[in-house]
Parts: structure tokens; C-alpha cells; sequence
């Protein structure tokens, strides 16, 4: 039986419609919340980052009632449990977020030197890494869960009934990096969406993607910045779990067919 249009929907026409679709949610709640400001009693920072997680579960529920698909199948289709999958994948994931940090941020400098951040900018990331117990939790537990379920979950999960591997992953990771609104987030989403759609392709399974985007979330967030300097033993330690983490990602996940 052929598949149906909710089965493959979105497509790449229908997702860059998704995608502008949430700008356009996300600015309606930032606004209103921003009217509200002296109401909630909240920062700007956190209304910021309510309206984006509000957004994105906003949309992600009226995809969802469309589609008619379940919270089971869309964390977990796979047939393996979600423990067995995360018992095997949680150690090495979380072995080459540390690696995948620095290297990232060593790219953003790279993007810093070809197009200068403006003030506002700076100031805007200073304010993201700097942000109270609601925007800590919004950043590293609520935003990871509802990304993944909206970009791995839903777009990337019908990008592969479509179109070929590759080209499935990289469209969404592409369109994660477009949805972050500036170059410099755009870079190192495009990255970390390139890898949690490998995860999601291998496993297909939200789990895994979830915890990587969760992990490097809170390294960004928590760990030193582009101007800290590391020993040679914090690098050393950090090679040697990136490789150990890549060696058993590699032989985990690579056996499976596609």
C-alpha cells in the first residue's frame, strides 16, 4: 500500500513552511509574554526562551493531531526498548559532547573572525549563558525534548520515508540551523543536528538525539569559554573519551542497515 500524504508530510516544501510558521508563532507568544512581563514577573531572557519552547510545542501539537500519530511513536518507533537503546548509547554519546563543544566553539571563532559579532549580539549570547533557573531548565531539559520531537521526531522522521539518507539528514540539521536566527547558532546547530539525525537514523529512536542535544546544551551553558584555557590534561582526558566515544559509536551503530 502506498504511503499517504499525513505519512509524508512535511515534505522539504512543507517543512520551510513549518519552519516560518514557528518564527511566526514564536514572535506572537514573545509578544504577548512581553506584554505580560510585569504580570509573570519574569525576565526577558526567560519569556524569550518560554515563547521559542511554547512555540515549538505549539506547532508540534497541531502536527501531531493532523498526522494522527501517538507519543509513543514518535519518541520510540524502533522495536528495541528505549532502555536497551539508551543503555548502550548513553556512555558514548555523553563521551564525545565534551570534544564536540570545543570544537564547535573553536568553528564559531572561525565565524566571529569572517562576519564580526555586533554588540547586541554579544550581549544577547552573554545573556543566554548567564540566564536564571528558568532559563537553565528551558535550555537544557524543556527545549532539547521538544526540538527533537519536532525536527528528528516529525520532519526528519518523514524526510526518510522521501528522500535519500544523507540528503534527509542534512536538510534537517539545515533547517535546525536556519530556525536559530543568526550565523554563528546557525554553524554549530547545523553540526549537532548533522549528528542527532545520524543518531535518529541509526536508532530511530528520539532518545538519543535528545540526550546529545540536552549534554551539549548544558556544556555550552556550564562549561569554560572560547578565552579559558585547558591543560594538557583536560585535553588529553577530552581526546581520549572523544575517540572512545567515536570508536563505539562507530561499532554500535554503523553494522545496522539502512
Amino acid at each position: 500500500m502506498p504511503p499517504s500524504s499525513r505519512d509524508t508530510f512535511p515534505n522539504a516544501f512543507e517543512a520551510a513552511f513549518l519552519v516560518a510558521c514557528l518564527f511566526a508563532v514564536e514572535f506572537l507568544i514573545g509578544a504577548a509574554l512581553y506584554d505580560a512581563r510585569s504580570v509573570l514577573g519574569m525576565h526577558p531572557n526567560d519569556l524569550m526562551d518560554l515563547a521559542s519552547v511554547l512555540g515549538n510545542g505549539l506547532l508540534l501539537t497541531g502536527v501531531m493531531h493532523w498526522s494522527g500519530m501517538s507519543y509513543g511513536s514518535l519518541f520510540h518507533p524502533a522495536k528495541s526498548s528505549p532502555r536497551a537503546v539508551m543503555g548502550m548509547l548513553a556512555l558514548p554519546i555523553l563521551c564525545v559532547v565534551p570534544a564536540l563543544t570545543l570544537g564547535i566553539t573553536a568553528i564559531e571563532v572561525g565565524v566571529v573572525a569572517l562576519f564580526p559579532i555586533s554588540r547586541s549580539d554579544a550581549e544577547m549570547f552573554e545573556r543566554m549563558t548567564s540566564g536564571g533557573l528558568i532559563s537553565i531548565l528551558m535550555t537544557c531539559l524543556v527545549a532539547p525534548v521538544v526540538e527533537e520531537m519536532l525536527f528528528r521526531g516529525v520532519i526528519l522522521r518523514s524526510f526518510l520515508r522521501q528522500y535519500q539518507r544523507w540528503p534527509a539528514i542534512l536538510g534537517t540539521a539545515l533547517l535546525f540551523g536556519l530556525v536559530h536566527m543568526n550565523i554563528y547558532q546557525c554553524v554549530a546547530a547545523f553540526i549537532t543536528g548533522t549528528l542527532m539525525g545520524w543518531l535518529y537514523e541509526r536508532t530511530r529512536s528520539l532518545w538519543p538525539s535528545i540526550l546529545l542535544h540536552a549534554s551539549y546544551n548544558s556544556a555550552v551553558m556550564f562549561g569554560p569559554d572560547a578565552d579559558s584555557a585547558l591543560s594538557s590534561v583536560h585535553w588529553l582526558l577530552i581526546l581520549v573519551l572523544a575517540v572512545a566515544g567515536t570508536v563505539m559509536l562507530r561499532r554500535l551503530l554503523l553494522p545496522r542497515t539502512a
